[in-house]
């Protein structure tokens, strides 16, 4: 990724951070850096974001074009406004940088231009002069995405019409770009691999570590059609997935806060305010534990120990909550190979000899159902949840069709097939 090929690259060591940077964000490496987040001001009086990190963070001038093309730097012309609770040293800061912008510009310190100077964007050239004392936001560190290098992209591709696309995702890589990473993504693959000029747009997501079906428009106007379609309920999915022990038959009902964040908390009664979660278990059918599978591609276990059997589903989603099918399985006690967030509860009640209680969900959903702080639900959740998973999850969006289409599109073989 480096813009420069002439110019010599070599590794630094930044002391700063105690560690050694290459010169590129290329080869990944290994093993994955912890993540890293810098909050900058910016010192020099014209110089480019290159010389701000090369400066301040002791980055080769290469790996710092790297993390800003690969999406991973963030900039305001002005320093924002700080969190609430900040320390006062940090509000002054504030007060004294916005009022010699506006001594500088001759603008009141609440004028709607100063306030869109605040504002903070991803930051695309590299050698874009920045402004004295604004405010630089660095992931020195990008969350990276392996699994997109090792897919052939081309072949993945269920169908390809001149309005959209319908790629069978592979687990591990995201459907679009993130906070740091702008390149590792499905969208951004396939545009390359099927040398698309115009950007591919999401019209639907799936999590990084689940595969199958996803659509990707090719016009606004597909898009704004296909969002109806969604909103309608007039797309209907049909996802598998392998749980660690069998769940019933027949629909699951639970109920849900209508803003909730992951993890998604559920009810087994309705509560005031909350909605709907439902699903319909069309089969389940026995199969080996994917030893083999899980080793090659990096599952984690999530702390439900390897056996004999894992139980393959065949899921019908009614409606369309976020982890919907991940986290109501979970609920009954059949958590997803590889779920890390969902699996801890089960597993403990798994380890302990215990029947299915959902006793850990029921306390949190009581904590929130008193509206607790947005704080405390936090911490309550880093107790009795686990993190995102950072390999695949044994969940495919198996099935796809819309009703004002004519096929139903299906996704190949599953990973823990394999």
């Amino acid at each position: 990724m480096n813009s420069n090929p002439g110019k010599a690259v070599t590794s630094k060591f930044s002391r700063a951070a105690g560690w050694e940077y290459p010169p590129s964000l290329f080869p990944l490496p290994d093993p994955t850096w912890p993540a890293r987040v810098e909050h900058l001001l910016v010192l020099q009086e014209k110089g480019t974001a290159v010389d701000e990190l090369e400066q301040q963070l002791d980055l080769p001038p290469s790996f710092a074009e790297d993390l800003i093309k690969f999406g991973a730097v963030h900039y305001a012309p002005l320093l924002p406004p700080p969190p609430p609770n900040s320390r006062p040293s940090v509000h002054s800061q504030w007060s004294e940088s916005t009022a010699k912008a506006s001594d500088e510009f001759g603008l009141h310190p609440s004028s709607q231009a100063l306030k869109l100077m605040m504002r903070v964007g991803r930051l695309q050239d590299p050698f874009r002069l920045l402004r004295q004392g604004g405010y630089l936001r660095v992931h020195v560190h990008p969350k990276r995405f392996p699994r997109c290098y090792e897919v052939d992209w081309r072949g993945r591709v269920l169908t390809e019409t001149p309005d959209y696309v319908i790629l069978d995702k592979p687990a591990g890589v995201p459907v679009q770009g993130t906070v740091d990473n702008l390149v590792e993504n499905c969208a951004a693959c396939l545009l390359e691999a099927l040398g698309l000029e115009e950007p591919l747009k999401v019209t639907h997501r799936l999590d990084v570590g689940t595969e199958g079906c996803l659509v990707l428009a090719k016009t606004p106007a597909f898009l704004r059609s296909f969002n109806q379609l969604l909103a309608d309920r007039k797309v209907h999915k049909t996802y598998r997935a392998l749980a660690a022990a069998r769940p019933p038959l027949g629909r699951l009902l639970h109920w849900t806060q209508p803003k909730s964040y992951a993890p998604r908390i559920l009810s087994d009664e309705t509560r005031d305010g909350w909605l709907p979660c439902e699903l319909e278990i069309l089969a389940v059918d026995e199969v080996p534990w994917p030893t083999g599978a899980v080793g090659s591609l990096r599952m984690e276990d999530g702390g439900w120990p390897p056996q004999a059997t894992a139980y393959e589903c065949t899921v019908r989603l009614i409606t369309g909550r976020t982890h919907q099918v991940r986290a109501q399985l979970a609920r009954v006690g059949c958590p997803l190979l590889g779920d890390t967030m969902y699996m801890p509860g089960p597993a403990i009640e798994h380890l302990a000899g215990l029947e299915p209680s959902s006793s850990s969900f029921d306390l949190l959903g009581a904590e929130l159902s008193r509206k607790v702080a947005p704080l405390h639900c936090c911490l309550e959740d880093r107790r009795i949840y686990g993190a995102e998973p950072g390999g695949p999850l044994a969940l495919q969006a198996w099935k796809l069709r819309w009703d004002s289409g004519t096929e139903e599109y299906v996704a190949g073989t599953p990973w823990w097939r394999t």
